[in-house]
Order: structure tokens, then sequence, then C-alpha cells
């Protein structure tokens, strides 16, 4: 396992200008994994016994300029098509995509709004403060047992109902399922739940794919695959 992750990880190097930012993001991932608590920055440094100090180089790390998140997410699903045995339908890479509401305490962190939760469950608030994120994911398994990885995810804001000019979060997680077929450079099969199944989303559809197939009453989303 460990040289399938050092294998990964040397995938990346070009996509760093500089390689001191590539060896932070090693660092950074490796803390991700071995992390026992979800406390950011402050439990990677705790379970990797790094010095304190080093708490606002790593924040720097974020902001650097030498890369593009863009890029990193790019190479991030080319090399999970390489590597993972995925799940396909008739040889279409089968994705899934839907919303996550993380809720947040600080009210005047950027992009916080009141989210609507929708559950059956009484002891979950019906409306929270915090981040809207789409996210879009592969299905990796053994033969026997499946589970979900992701490949995708990009902070979405709900629009405002006097915004008829911007896009809508259903929008929006189209727009990021064709963003994923086209790093994956293959056909796509897309498993949304209904929600996304609006005018507004099939309009998204006509717009960023090229085909659109229906086997069984049902239709089934695909990019041709991207030549370079």
């Amino acid at each position: 396992m460990f040289q399938l992750i050092n294998n990964i990880l040397h995938e990346f190097r070009k996509n760093f200008k500089r390689i001191k930012t590539w060896k932070w993001i090693v660092v950074l991932i490796l803390g991700f994994i071995v992390r026992s608590k979800h406390q950011g920055i402050t439990s990677i440094i705790s379970s990797l016994r790094l010095k304190p100090r080093l708490y606002h180089t790593m924040l720097h790390f974020f902001r650097s300029r030498a890369y593009t998140v863009e890029s990193l997410y790019d190479k991030w699903v080319k090399t999970a098509v390489k590597q993972a045995e995925l799940i396909r339908i008739r040889g279409r890479l089968l994705v899934l995509g839907d919303h996550t509401k993380a809720s947040k305490e600080g009210l005047r962190m950027p992009g916080i709004q009141i989210l609507h939760q929708d559950s059956q469950n009484s002891g979950k608030a019906k409306y929270i403060s915090g981040h809207n994120y789409g996210q879009v994911s592969a299905l990796i398994t053994n033969g026997k047992v499946s589970r979900s990885l992701p490949l995708m995810t990009e902070f979405q804001e709900s629009l405002p109902k006097t915004d008829k000019f911007g896009v809508s979060l259903v929008v929006a997680m189209v727009n990021l399922v064709a963003k994923t077929a086209k790093s994956a450079g293959e056909p796509v099969i897309a498993a949304l739940d209904a929600y996304f199944s609006t005018g507004t989303a099939w309009e998204a559809i006509e717009k960023t794919i090229t085909n659109i197939t229906v086997v069984n009453g049902e239709k089934l989303l695909w990019t041709p695959p991207v030549t370079t």
C-alpha cells in the first residue's frame, strides 16, 4: 500500500512549479491519512509530530501560486481511472453525484449560508449555517465489496431567488459531472438524485453533453473520449 501511495504522489510532481511545494503536499496527504482527529492543520501537525511553528507555513501552501487546483483535480481523475478497478456499465464509467452540507459555527466565515436539510430524522436540524459542497465520485470494487472513490469536489453556493442569471446548484452539479468526464477522457454514466431531474439540468446537459442514449426508458448521459 505504501508503494502505491508513493507512486501516485510522484505522478503529481509535474503539476507543481517548485519541488518544495510538491513536498509539502506529500506531507499534508500523509497527515490526512494518519490523523486521528479532524481539526485541520492542527491535527496533521500533532499526528506527524511536527514543530508547531510550521502551522503558518502549511497555511501558506493553500495560497501558493506554484500549482492550480484545477490541474490537481484533472491529474487525480486520470490517475484514479488508470490505477483503480472502477465499476463500469456497458463500458462506461459510473459516477455518482450529490451535495453535502458542512455545518459551521463561524457566521462571519466566507461563503456561509443558511442551508435547508431534507431529512426524516427528527434530531436533525431543518436549517443550519454552513457550506455546501458538490461532489462527484466513482465506485471502486474488488469484485465483492464496492466503495465510493471521490473524484472532484467543489464549493457551491445557493443562488438568491432574485438572481436569475447565476448558476443554480442543479446546473453546478451537471457542470461538475461534465468536468469530471472530460478529465477522465472516457464515456460516463451519471447517477444523481431525482432532485437534479429538472428542466434547467437538461438544458445544461444539452450544452455540455454531446449525446443522450435512452435505454429501457432511462436517459444515460455520456461524453466522448477527449483526445490530446
